[in-house]
């Protein structure tokens, strides 16, 4: 049977990992990558025309350029925070955040279901939260760990 896991602890777990990841959004990575840039420019004409850069209205695809399309998921995630925020740096990464620690959540939740016991739940999300790749890419406004969400 599996116990509820100790609610101060998970959240206690939950609330430093959102701070390691989101702190320094601004100066950490030094400087906006071109995918960034691209799906902010797309999001922010999404939030406040319903239309793409290249003026489509709600595109599924958003063609960028040559034979690059960009996938919808983050830009429209983004588009949704910068309904309420301003464009930045922060708010064009942020919803990468969101996603990073909906992973390790989700990893959480299945550790649980796996091995019946709490602390190795923790422990899972813990090592998975403290994972180079998943860090630095949550970091970014790109679409890497929106995949890792859908696995």
């Amino acid at each position: 049977m599996v116990r509820p896991a100790p609610a101060a602890a998970v959240l206690s777990l939950l609330g430093l990992i959102a701070w390691v990841y989101g702190a320094g959004l601004d100066r950490s990575p030094a400087y906006l990558v071109h995918d960034e840039v691209v799906y902010a420019i797309n999001a922010h004409a999404i939030a406040t025309t319903l239309r793409d850069i290249n003026g489509q209205f709600l595109p599924v695809s958003i063609y960028v350029t040559g034979q690059f399309f960009a996938t919808p998921v983050n830009i429209y995630l983004t588009a949704l925070f910068l309904t309420v925020l301003p464009l930045t740096e922060v708010t064009t990464r942020l919803p990468g955040v969101m996603i990073g620690l909906a992973n390790i959540v989700l990893l959480f939740a299945i550790a649980r279901k796996m091995f019946k016991r709490d602390w190795l739940a923790l422990v899972a999300a813990g090592v998975f939260a403290l994972t180079p790749a998943h860090f630095m890419h949550s970091r970014l406004g790109t679409d890497h760990e929106y995949v890792v969400t859908a696995v």
